[in-house]
């Protein structure tokens, strides 16, 4: 009779230890919803401080220019850096042409010529009118990409290709088919330059002195540049407490708005 107490207490022990198990999990892994969620909002809310900061300091003269702007806070505990890059810096999704993109494809993906003009050839077919899509943008006269993931349906672009990309381009509406190198990338800086490290390291240093606004860039093709102003942003959120959180939101300014001339369009 005692043994089969014991094996009925260690029995049940087991059971509660499992269940105890169980429920602490379940709890971290509410906590860390929960962490979650406050970090989004977090994030959200400085997104618009930084862009209110943008204005303010474009009109005091302290950020002048077409260049990335960054600004860091604190609240409570959390770090907050906030990375503003005007979407000129970008490779325009729905307007870059055919040249400049298998000229990206071939310097930031390392593609083979023949490989990225045929990408670059889908890419553009892709966008170009069809009875299916004639009606949904006129300005274009196609489709285009509304969201990043969208580059997925070009057919050939491969995952990590995707991956890469992604971070090099926009799809939120602007009418620039450049890139200006004030705000680009470094990665699709030296892709502009034919990855002519040389060249790459002194505009590098020229930005960073914030020396490169008025500078020439005769050693990028005129068809690949632009140097429009944007009314639209890539705003990226890092978040460090305990554990670091990363938020990338697309702002469009706003004209039609005198409290807030900006909104969040994506994220």
């Amino acid at each position: 009779m005692l043994p089969m107490m014991l094996w009925l207490i260690l029995a049940l022990s087991l059971i509660v230890a499992g269940i105890a198990a169980v429920a602490k999990m379940d709890a971290r892994v509410v906590s860390h919803h929960v962490a979650s969620i406050q970090a989004f909002q977090l994030a959200k809310g400085a997104v618009h401080l930084a862009m209110r900061d943008l204005q303010l300091a474009r009109e005091t003269g302290e950020h002048q220019g077409r260049g990335v702007f960054v600004v860091q806070y604190q609240f409570n505990q959390s770090q907050l850096t906030v990375t503003v890059m005007p979407v000129t810096g970008l490779m325009n999704a729905n307007r870059a042409s055919e040249a400049l993109l298998s000229l990206v494809f071939r310097q930031a993906l390392q593609m083979e010529t023949e490989a990225a003009d045929t990408l670059a050839a889908r890419w553009v077919a892709w966008r170009a009118p069809s009875d299916d899509n004639m009606s949904d943008e006129q300005d274009l006269g196609g489709r285009r990409f509304e969201v990043i993931e969208d580059l997925r349906q070009v057919v050939g672009i491969q995952f990590d290709q995707y991956a890469r990309l992604k971070e090099l381009v926009s799809v939120i509406p602007s009418n620039h088919s450049g890139i200006d190198p004030v705000a680009a990338p470094a990665t699709l800086l030296l892709a502009l330059l034919e990855g002519d490290e040389t060249q790459f390291e002194r505009l590098m240093s020229l930005r960073e002195n914030d020396a490169l606004d008025h500078q020439p860039f005769d050693s990028i093709e005129s068809q690949f540049l632009t140097s429009a102003s944007s009314r639209g942003y890539r705003v990226d959120v890092r978040i460090e407490k305990q554990t670091v959180f990363m938020h990338r939101f697309w702002v469009m300014l706003d004209s039609y708005d005198e409290k807030q001339p900006w909104r969040i369009v994506s994220f």
